[in-house]
């Protein structure tokens, strides 16, 4: 990882914006945040999150690998569970086992995200120059 404080800081910026559309999702009816589709739009939500800022993560730092790609991802992912247990966890008492097993695996997919786009983008950029 080339800048570890910015992948940091965008982890970090990508959790508050999530919480922040999650936390405006508890104003809707429950009719409709009960639905499916308003909880695969919410993972759309989290995937164009993290997508927006790999490739902003990528374009700054000029040039990046797919090692990069899964350094950042975990990161961001371990940041997100972190985040969570802090926040939610804690401040309500929740079954840690419960979260560990339902909830915190979604975030798996986020290094797989950042692994593709560094991937693609950089291959692409070897094969402009």
């Amino acid at each position: 990882m080339q800048r570890p404080i910015r992948a940091i800081a965008y982890g970090f910026l990508i959790w508050w914006i999530w919480f922040g559309f999650v936390g405006i999702s508890q104003l809707f009816p429950d009719e409709l945040t009960s639905t499916p589709a308003f909880a695969s739009a919410r993972l759309l939500v989290l995937v164009l999150l993290v997508v927006f800022f790999a490739v902003d993560y990528l374009s700054r730092i000029g040039q990046g690998s797919v090692r990069d790609g899964l350094a950042v991802g975990i990161t961001w992912a371990l940041l997100m569970v972190a985040n969570d247990v802090g926040h939610f966890l804690f401040m309500a008492p929740t079954d840690i086992g419960g979260y560990l097993t339902t909830f915190a695996p979604l975030y798996l997919w986020i290094p797989v995200a950042t692994v593709i786009v560094f991937g693609r983008l950089t291959a692409r950029a070897e094969t402009v120059n």
